[in-house]
C-alpha cells in the first residue's frame, strides 16, 4: 500500500518537473543570460525572467516543494514497513528571537540603525551558519521552520522579512524556502523598537500607541508607517505558506455575551466601543486601580469582564493567530498564539479584535477563545498532541481548563534557555498535569543572558501506536567571552565572540546540548488515549483529618529571599535549579521563621486556613503548609499527576497551580505554573526574569502501600506533626488515606 502511494505521488510530481524544465529552456533560448534555478527566490528570478515569469517559477517552486512533502511520508512509511524502523511524520526546526546572517554585517539597514545594530553580533550570524552546518554538512533534512516571535526585529517591514526568507533559503541550500517557514508575532514584529512604554512617551501625540513598522519619532518612539492591512500583507507575501494548506484558521465555536461581574453595573453587558481617559476602546481593558479587565456598560456604570468577554470575532487570521497541521499522518497540532511580550498593547488604532494581543483590550479573552476554538478543531481532526507557540509566557489566557489541555508550550522573548521537564527526560501524556514548558529565546539577537545560541530540532516518530515527539537542542555559538558581560541585567551581553570549528560552516557547527531537550510520549490516536484512575479533583483525608492549606505554624524553614522579596526553598535539593552552575544563583541563604497564630491541630480553624494566598500571574506566593482541619468544607482540592501504581504527586487546585513540595520535613505549596523565576542570580549579570519556577518533578512523590484508587488507601511515610503535614524519618509508617472526589 505504501509503495502504491509512493508511485501515485511520483506520477503527480513528474508533469510539474517537466513543465519547470520547459519554462527554463524557453527562457535560456530567448536570453543566453543564466536563468534562475528552481531554488532561487522570486527576486533573483525577476531579474532574469521578468516578474510575470518569475511568479510562474515561484508557483512551480511551491508545487515542487509540496510534492516533496507529499512524497516524504510515503517514503518514510515504505522504509518503516521494510525495515521495521519508526515512522518519522514531523521534522521541523524551532527557534525564537533571531537576527540576520553575516552577509549583512556591513552596517546595512538590517544591522545599522538602532536597535538593529544589536543583531550585528557573532551569535546572530552563528544561528544561520549552524543551520547551514546541520543541513549541508551533517545531512539533516528538516521540512519546516517555526519561529516563536521576534523574526529579525523589523516591525513587519517588507525588506526585513524578505531578507530573512532569502537567508534561510541560502543557508539551507534551498531546502527551506519561504513556503515552509511559519512565524509567530513578537513585540519587535509589531514595531522594530519593540513596543516599549517609556520611549513611546516621546511621541506626544500618541504616547500609548505602538505603530507597525520601523518609522520613528527621533530614534526611540514609533510613529505611523503602515496600516494593519499593509502590515499583514507583508507577512503573507514574505511567508507564502501562511496562505497554504498547512495553515488552518479554526472555525469559531465559542460564543457568549459580554456579561460583567462586580463593579456597579449589576451584571449588565459591556458596551463597545467606550471611552476612558480620552481613549476609545473596543474591548475590556486593565488599568491602574482595577484588579481585572473591565468595561463600561453605559454611562459611568462599569463591571469586570468574564473570560469570554470580547467584541464579536467572526474569524481568526494569520499571522497573528493560526494553527498548523503539517502532516495529516502526524498526531501533532500546532497552535500559534498572540502573547507578544509588548509593554504597549494598543497597536496602530486599526487592529481588529482577532489580532489584539494579550494585554490589549480584551486580548486575554480573545486568546482564550482562540485556544478553545483551536483545541476543538484539532480534536475534530483526531490530533492528540497540542503544541502552543507564543512569543512570551506571562499574562496569557488564565482559563486552566484550556491551559491544561496544552501538551507542550514553546516560547521566547527572554534571551535565555529553560525548560520545565527533566533534561533529556520523557513526559508521558497520561501522567502529566502541567504543559511541558520550554523557553527558547536564545536565537542570537540582542543582549543575551546565556552563553549559547541555539535552535530546537523537533521531530515526531510513530512507535507501536505511540507518538514520540522529540525536542533536541543544538548550539550554534558558545560564547568565549564572559557571559553575560555586565552586572546590569538590562544590558547583559553574550554571543559577541564564539568558539570556532574550522571544519564547520563559516567556522560554526550545530552541537548537541545535553542540558536541554526532552521527549513527549502520547497516544497516536484519540482511540488509544487513556487517563489514569485519579484524573479528577479530589480532597484528601488522612486518618480522621481533612487536608487544607494554612499557615506553617512556628516551623522554621530554610528559605532564601531574593531582592524582589520572593521566597524560594533550599530545604530540598530537588528545588535547586539543575542549571544553576550555568545560569548562576546569587541569593542570600537564611533561616526564616514563618509565624502562625496557633499550632494546635484540633483548633486550627482560623480564617487563614483554606485561603488562596498564591497571588496573581508572575507573583510569588507566601509558602502555605498542608494542615489538618475537621471541617470538610475547608479542605483544599488537589489533582494527582505522575500517577503510577503505588505513587503520585499532588498539585493544589488554585490559580497558581502549585505542586506540593517538601521543605525539610514540611510539605507545602509554594510556586505555581504562572510564577516566574525572579531570583537575582549569583553571577550579578544574569537577567532576573523570564525563567519559569514550576518544575512538576519538584513535587513530592507520595508513596502508597498498595495500588492507588479512589476511596480508601494507605499512605507511607507522612503524618501530621505539630500542626503541619510532615515527612517522617520512618518511611514505612502507614496511615489511612481517603481520596474523595471533590
Amino acid at each position: 500500500m505504501a509503495l502504491q502511494r509512493l508511485w501515485q505521488h511520483f506520477c503527480a510530481l513528474v508533469p510539474c518537473l517537466l513543465f519547470s524544465v520547459l519554462v527554463r529552456n524557453l527562457v535560456v533560448a530567448r536570453d543566453p543570460t543564466p536563468a534562475c534555478s528552481a531554488l532561487d527566490g522570486n527576486e533573483s528570478c525577476a531579474a532574469v525572467l521578468g516578474h510575470d515569469a518569475a511568479d510562474m517559477v515561484g508557483l512551480l517552486q511551491r508545487r515542487v516543494q509540496d510534492s516533496r512533502e507529499a512524497l516524504r511520508p510515503a517514503i518514510d512509511s515504505t522504509a518503516a514497513a521494510a525495515g521495521g524502523a519508526a515512522e518519522i511524520v514531523l521534522d521541523m526546526l524551532v527557534m525564537a528571537d533571531i537576527g540576520h546572517p553575516r552577509e549583512y554585517s556591513n552596517g546595512s539597514y538590517l544591522t545599522g540603525p538602532f536597535p538593529m545594530g544589536y543583531g550585528k553580533v557573532e551569535g546572530s550570524f552563528s544561528l544561520y551558519d549552524g543551520i547551514g552546518n546541520y543541513i549541508t554538512q551533517q545531512g539533516a533534512r528538516p521540512k519546516h521552520v517555526l519561529i516563536a516571535g521576534d523574526v529579525s526585529y523589523g516591525g513587519g517591514t517588507k525588506k526585513v522579512l524578505d531578507a530573512l526568507t532569502a537567508s534561510f533559503r541560502k543557508c539551507s541550500d534551498g531546502s527551506l524556502p519561504d513556503s515552509v517557514i511559519f512565524p509567530g508575532i513578537g513585540n519587535h514584529d509589531v514595531s522594530y523598537l519593540g513596543c516599549t512604554s517609556t520611549p513611546q512617551l516621546l511621541n506626544l501625540e500618541h504616547p500609548k500607541t505602538c505603530f507597525y513598522g520601523g518609522e520613528t519619532v527621533g530614534i526611540f518612539a514609533s510613529s505611523h508607517q503602515m496600516s494593519y492591512t499593509s502590515w499583514v500583507d507583508n507577512w503573507m507575501q514574505a511567508f507564502t505558506g501562511l496562505s497554504g494548506s498547512k495553515v488552518i484558521l479554526p472555525p469559531r465555536t465559542t460564543t457568549g455575551t459580554c456579561k460583567t461581574t462586580g463593579g456597579n453595573a449589576g451584571g449588565a453587558e459591556c458596551k463597545f466601543p467606550f471611552t476612558h481617559l480620552l481613549e476609545e476602546y473596543n474591548g475590556c481593558i486593565t488599568s491602574i486601580g482595577y484588579s481585572e479587565p473591565w468595561c463600561y456598560t453605559g454611562g459611568s456604570d462599569w463591571g469586570y469582564c468574564s473570560t469570554t468577554c470580547t467584541p464579536e470575532i467572526s474569524s481568526w487570521t494569520a499571522p497573528t493567530r493560526y494553527n498548523l497541521d503539517l502532516n495529516p499522518s502526524s498526531s501533532v497540532y500546532i497552535i500559534v498564539g498572540l502573547i507578544a511580550g509588548a509593554e504597549i498593547t494598543y497597536w496602530n488604532g486599526d487592529t481588529p479584535p482577532e489580532s489584539v494581543p494579550v494585554g490589549g483590550p480584551s486580548g486575554a479573552q480573545a486568546e482564550c477563545k482562540f485556544l478553545s476554538d483551536s483545541l476543538n478543531h484539532g480534536k475534530s481532526l483526531g490530533k492528540t498532541v497540542f503544541i502552543y507557540a507564543t512569543h512570551w509566557f506571562q499574562e496569557g489566557c488564565t482559563d486552566w481548563s484550556l491551559i491544561q489541555q496544552i501538551d507542550i508550550w514553546l516560547y521566547g522573548h527572554d534571551h535565555n534557555m529553560w525548560q520545565a521537564p527533566l533534561a533529556m527526560g520523557t513526559v508521558v501524556q497520561e501522567q502529566r498535569y502541567f504543559p511541558a514548558a520550554m523557553l527558547l529565546g536564545n536565537g542570537g539577537y540582542d543582549d543575551g543572558q546565556y552563553k549559547y545560541v541555539s535552535f530546537v530540532h523537533l521531530t515526531e516518530e510513530i512507535v507501536e501506536g505511540r507518538s514520540k515527539v522529540n525536542l533536541k537542542v543544538f548550539d550554534t555559538c558558545k560564547s568565549i567571552t564572559k557571559c553575560p558581560s555586565t552586572d546590569n541585567p538590562n544590558f547583559a551581553q553574550c554571543w559577541h565572540e564564539c568558539q570556532d570549528y574550522p571544519d564547520g560552516y563559516n567556522n560554526r557547527k550545530a552541537v548537541p546540548n545535553t542540558n536541554f531537550g526532552f521527549t513527549y510520549d502520547a497516544p497516536q490516536s484519540a482511540q488509544g488515549a487513556s487517563e489514569h484512575s485519579l484524573n479528577f479533583p479530589a480532597k484528601l483525608r488522612l486518618k480522621t483529618k481533612w487536608v487544607a492549606l494554612g499557615e506553617c505554624a512556628s516551623h522554621a524553614m530554610s528559605v532564601r529571599v531574593d531582592r524582589y522579596g520572593s521566597y524560594r526553598s533550599t530545604g530540598a535539593s530537588s528545588l535547586v535549579d539543575p542549571h544553576a552552575s550555568i545560569l548562576g544563583d546569587r541569593v542570600a541563604n537564611l533561616s526564616l521563621a514563618v509565624s502562625s497564630s496557633s499550632s494546635n491541630t484540633s483548633s486550627n480553624t482560623s480564617s487563614n486556613i483554606g485561603s488562596n494566598n498564591t497571588g496573581s500571574s508572575g507573583n510569588s506566593p507566601t509558602p502555605e503548609c498542608l494542615v489538618p482541619v475537621e471541617d470538610e468544607s475547608k479542605a483544599v482540592v488537589f489533582y494527582f499527576y505522575d500517577v503510577n501504581d503505588t505513587s503520585a504527586r499532588l498539585t493544589v487546585d488554585t490559580f497558581s497551580r502549585a505542586p506540593v513540595v517538601q521543605d525539610g520535613k514540611v510539605l507545602l505549596q509554594r510556586y505555581g505554573f504562572y510564577d516566574l523565576y525572579l531570583n537575582q542570580p549569583t553571577e550579578p549579570h544574569t537577567r532576573p526574569s523570564g525563567m519559569g519556577r514550576c518544575r512538576p518533578q519538584d513535587g513530592y512523590l507520595m508513596s502508597f502501600a498498595s495500588a492507588l484508587a479512589e476511596g480508601k488507601n494507605m499512605v507511607l511515610g507522612i503524618d501530621f506533626v505539630d500542626g503541619v503535614l510532615q515527612v517522617l524519618e520512618d518511611g514505612n509508617t502507614k496511615i489511612d488515606a481517603d481520596i474523595v472526589r471533590a
